[in-house]
């Protein structure tokens, strides 16, 4: 694996600093309506290049797929997002979630083309791609039936109370055809952050052990809603963790 170093850029930067001080003194006459603008706006004066972005691994792609099969969330393609690396914010960045991997790839602009890296993952804090917001969750976390929970997790929703969230994974198979190529298939899980502790929630089951005395509210829920549960799981899971957040909020609604 080759690492690029951010040391080298250093005296790249340093060649910006009086740059950045006459343009200071320009810019602090106007301020800044969101903290978007300040880095987006130091990141043109210097190159997003030449930032600690930069810091990552020479990505190549190890497998060949068909048909528009990928292992990436969403597209395949980099789109812009933004990205909180080495507790640093970074905005429109072009990237792509790689589910499969559980790593962050992002283009960043260089002196010819383009350079392709793959993010260091223990440095990456938070990310969101197309309005979702993805957070990094460290293996030392533990949750409900002692399994374990790490990487990248989608915030469905959240609340003071409680908070879903979606573990976004793909299995891989190979199949040979006119050469070898790989199969990638959506496997994704939901887990309830609650009472400062993480559980897997992949059955109606796992959610009546989690909240006894709302059993009856989570029976009548999917009842009422089976059909929402088969065509769009995520938005089923959505409007459960909002109704349970209402009960939650509001013992006295419960019958």
């Amino acid at each position: 694996m080759i690492y690029f170093n951010a040391l080298f850029r250093k005296n790249k930067i340093v060649l910006y600093f009086i740059t950045i001080i006459i343009t200071t003194s320009v810019k602090s006459q106007t301020s800044f309506n969101t903290n978007n603008n300040y880095y987006n706006w130091f990141d043109n004066i210097i190159g997003v290049e030449n930032t600690e972005i930069n810091n990552g691994i020479v990505y190549k792609e190890k497998y060949k797929t068909i048909d528009g099969n990928h292992k990436f969330y969403s597209t395949s393609k980099f789109i812009n997002g933004n990205i909180t690396y080495h507790k640093q914010p970074f905005f429109n960045i072009e990237m792509k979630y790689d589910i499969y991997e559980d790593e962050i790839i992002i283009k960043l602009p260089n002196q010819s083309s383009f350079s392709i890296i793959q993010l260091i993952k223990d440095k990456v804090d938070t990310f969101s791609i197309n309005n979702h917001k993805f957070i990094n969750i460290s293996k030392s976390e533990e949750i409900f039936y002692n399994e374990e929970i790490s990487g990248f997790y989608e915030i469905s929703f959240q609340s003071k109370k409680i908070t879903l969230l979606k573990k976004h994974k793909k299995e891989r198979k190979q199949r040979i055809g006119n050469f070898v190529y790989s199969q990638f298939k959506d496997n994704s899980s939901y887990y309830i952050f609650y009472d400062l502790k993480y559980y897997k929630i992949n059955s109606k089951n796992k959610l009546l052990k989690l909240f006894p005395s709302l059993k009856k509210n989570i029976v009548s829920f999917y009842s009422s809603k089976k059909q929402q549960l088969k065509s769009d799981p995520d938005l089923f899971m959505v409007n459960l963790t909002k109704h349970l957040n209402i009960l939650l909020k509001n013992p006295e609604t419960k019958h």
